[in-house]
């Protein structure tokens, strides 16, 4: 008995007027019974049948489960962009629209943009910067079968290494994507030899087309990326301590009796391959320039035919699905609001729980916080789930009517719950 009498006075319970408030807590009680029962016949078999009602639930859960999944992916890879971005609440809103419309049209998700914006923030460019790169950088990531960190650097460094600017994005990866449709180029080769030669061809006087084209002439001759780059800075070089021009100096080698010669007089011995190659393709070689001058849309007509199959249109099913689970969440936030109601709701049940251990919360405002949580959770999940139903009824022609007259319902439920917790809040 002691220790029994010593647990009540450590739970801090005023039998007396624990015993009062239930007594005059009983006509509440019973209608609480009531609640109970309502809330069996609203999900018995005869109302809504049992097996629609089960596939319903599952499909609705299935549902909502990804779009949480989806929201909580999306809002980690925005708090890792502003992170490393550092911009403004509407900076980050514009970044963060722009990553939603791309997500549901492309064959990247929306955190997979904002993957690739963090990517080129990283790179040192700014909000509008970015804003301006990646779409394109998206398409050339799709054109070229590259992942979307990679391809942000390779786009970031070729524009900076051209002293090109963010505006220049979109015929930055024209040229890319083109090159490695018309020649042996590809993304792989393309990321080893443009950050090698990108600053001497631009000190030269040599355009992104007019490099990229040497390159893919090299490379479909042979030459590995690197060895291609390398003797092309090095041609470049030595034209310019030699005071030649390009057209001089492949003359020279085309009318000699000793190609090989000649290549190795004036490029040394590093470039005497590349030096015979570009002299000999000379035709095919300003083809290709004139080719890599005319390359709008390369990159996202590359990327459309890489979706233009059964898999791709599974892809951009999926992105527009997402599209759609994200578009839940503007406005209000209501997806958001909801995840946070239930957890903010069981942090308080715990630290109520805390607190009766601990003697300081009575058991009647346990009951209240539980009732509460219980109720307001109830209410935050009907705003998303009925928008969620409606939307899939609007999608698929599907009749969700009889699952969407229960909401009204629960809702009037959740409202007796509130009662109820007030009921006994006032006889406590």
């Amino acid at each position: 008995m002691g220790k029994a009498g010593g647990l009540f006075v450590n739970l801090g319970i005023n039998t007396g007027q624990f015993t009062k408030g239930i007594r005059g807590a009983r006509k509440e009680l019973t209608g609480f019974q009531k609640i109970g029962a309502g809330l069996k016949s609203t999900f018995s078999p005869a109302n809504l049948g049992f097996g629609a009602m089960a596939a319903g639930t599952a499909l609705i859960g299935a549902a909502i489960g990804d779009a949480i999944t989806t929201f909580k992916d999306f809002e980690k890879a925005n708090s890792e962009l502003k992170a490393v971005l550092k911009g403004t609440d509407t900076e980050m809103a514009a970044l963060s629209t722009q990553a939603k419309e791309l997500g549901s049209v492309t064959a990247f998700t929306a955190s997979e943009v904002t993957s690739l914006q963090t990517s080129l923030a990283k790179l040192g460019f700014n909000s509008k910067e970015i804003d301006n790169m990646t779409l394109s950088t998206l398409n050339a990531a799709a054109a070229l079968g590259s992942g979307l960190g990679e391809q942000a650097t390779l786009t970031g460094a070729t524009l900076k290494s051209f002293g090109l600017d963010s505006t220049e994005a979109t015929r930055v990866n024209d040229i890319l994507a083109a090159s490695a449709s018309q020649s042996a180029l590809d993304f792989g080769k393309l990321s080893v030899a443009l950050p090698i030669v990108g600053a001497v061809a631009k000190a030269s006087g040599i355009s992104l087309e007019r490099t990229t084209a040497i390159l893919g002439t090299l490379t479909s001759n042979g030459l590995d990326a690197s060895s291609s780059a390398t003797s092309l800075r090095n041609i470049l070089v030595k034209l310019s301590a030699k005071g030649l021009t390009w057209e001089e100096a492949m003359q020279k080698i085309n009318t000699s009796t000793d190609k090989t010669k000649t290549s190795f007089d004036l490029f040394g011995k590093t470039s005497v391959a590349a030096g015979v190659i570009l002299a000999e393709q000379k035709v095919k070689l300003n083809d290709l320039t004139e080719s890599m001058y005319n390359v709008d849309d390369a990159a996202q007509d590359m990327a459309d035919t890489m979706l233009d199959n059964v898999a791709g249109d599974i892809t951009k099913a999926g992105s527009a699905w997402e599209g759609f689970t994200l578009s839940l969440t503007t406005g209000s936030n209501v997806v958001s609001d909801a995840m946070r109601g239930v957890v903010s709701g069981a942090t308080n049940l715990l630290s109520t729980l805390t607190n009766l251990a601990n003697g300081t919360t009575s058991l009647g405002d346990m009951a209240r916080i539980a009732f509460n949580t219980i109720a307001n959770g109830v209410n935050k999940v009907m705003s998303p789930l009925k928008g969620l139903l409606k939307a899939m009824d609007d999608v698929t022609g599907t009749d969700f009517a009889g699952l969407q007259v229960e909401i009204p319902r629960l809702e009037l439920e959740s409202e007796k719950l509130i009662e109820f917790e007030k009921a006994l809040k006032k006889h406590n």
